[in-house]
């Protein structure tokens, strides 16, 4: 069972926890290798104990029970004696426990490797090709990439219509909820570049004006003094051409986000053409299946053949609700 601290918070607990894994890393480095064990085997420190001590603690580190948590401390004290014995100067039997258990390990990871490097490499998908194509870029204008998705792709038989939303200026369709986490990192990239862009605009119609122009008399009276020609260009004319490329580019985004606007509208439409259409052929086959059965039609399918099959005018439903309607006015 969980406990209702986690001991990651505790202060006590990390303090003993770190004292514990310094002293296993300490101790592990003073253990003397054979020659038959690479030193090199996993990435990070040399000595493979050292990488078998921050591979234990890092898979432990989120274990919230408290059971678990005093196992791990108990192995981790219980190894910490085992590597102080193995140690000492003359070879005692810890020492070939310990040897033993790194060649059983070695031999383990080596065989992985061998079969990890056995399996060829799946290859990689091809790109996926972007929903719009630029098609003319002054004025901007983008057309779909591909034509609709047959139904077959879809795995519930029936047409997803995508929403056409946006987002500080930004068009997008959104198929599903909740939103992807890739779709909502680009969003809000999108979103700050703008806000940057905007609040430096602000930031030189307020200030940067008054600053180049106040600037430039400073510049015109030095260069009175020295008696040397005036500096081209000024700082006003720097501040005005920064802010002209400033509304250039904020313009350019706008025309942009309403050329996409317009492609992706272009798919919302098609689609729901294609939904309707896949619709009226579904009802329309249900309903030759049910006359193929020989069961009777409701009222309501058989206005719609009544009126498909003459032209009659209104349109579904209008009939059954008159009938409704008479039914319902009170009798004289």
């Amino acid at each position: 069972m969980p406990l209702p601290v986690k001991p990651a918070r505790d202060a006590r607990h990390r303090l003993a926890c770190f004292a514990l894994y310094r002293a296993l890393l300490r101790q592990g480095r003073r253990v003397p290798l054979a020659d038959d064990i690479a030193p090199g085997l996993f990435p990070g420190p040399a000595h493979p104990i050292q990488a078998l001590v921050r591979k234990a603690f890092r898979r432990n580190r989120r274990i919230d029970s408290q059971r678990l948590v005093v196992s791990a401390l108990q192995n981790g004290y219980r190894f910490l004696s085992l590597l102080h014995t193995a140690a000492q100067t003359p070879p005692p039997p810890a020492r070939n426990e310990v040897l033993s258990f790194l060649r059983e390990n070695q031999a383990r990871v080596l065989a992985a490797r061998a079969r990890a490097a056995a399996v060829p490499p799946k290859p990689a998908p091809p790109p996926k090709p972007p929903i719009l194509t630029l098609v003319s870029e002054n004025p901007p204008v983008y057309k779909p990439t591909n034509p609709p998705r047959p139904l077959s792709d879809f795995k519930s038989g029936v047409r997803r219509v995508p929403t056409l939303t946006e987002t500080m200026n930004f068009p997008f369709l959104r198929l599903n909820k909740p939103q992807s986490p890739i779709l909502s990192r680009a969003l809000r990239h999108r979103r700050d570049t703008r806000e940057n862009v905007l609040i430096e605009v602000k930031r030189l119609r307020d200030h940067g004006y008054e600053e180049a122009k106040q600037e430039d008399q400073w510049e015109a009276l030095v260069q009175k003094m020295l008696g040397a020609p005036e500096e081209k260009p000024t700082y006003l004319q720097c501040f005005k051409g920064a802010l002209w490329e400033a509304q250039k580019w904020l313009n350019a985004d706008y025309m942009d986000s309403l050329a996409r606007g317009r492609a992706l509208w272009e798919i919302v439409e098609r689609e729901k053409a294609l939904a309707k259409k896949e619709k009226d052929a579904a009802k329309r086959k249900a309903r030759e299946e049910r006359k193929a059965r020989g069961e009777p039609l409701s009222l309501e399918a058989f206005e719609r053949n009544l009126r498909e099959k003459m032209g009659m005018w209104p349109p579904v439903g209008s009939i059954r609700r008159e009938k409704l309607a008479e039914r319902k006015e009170p009798k004289e």
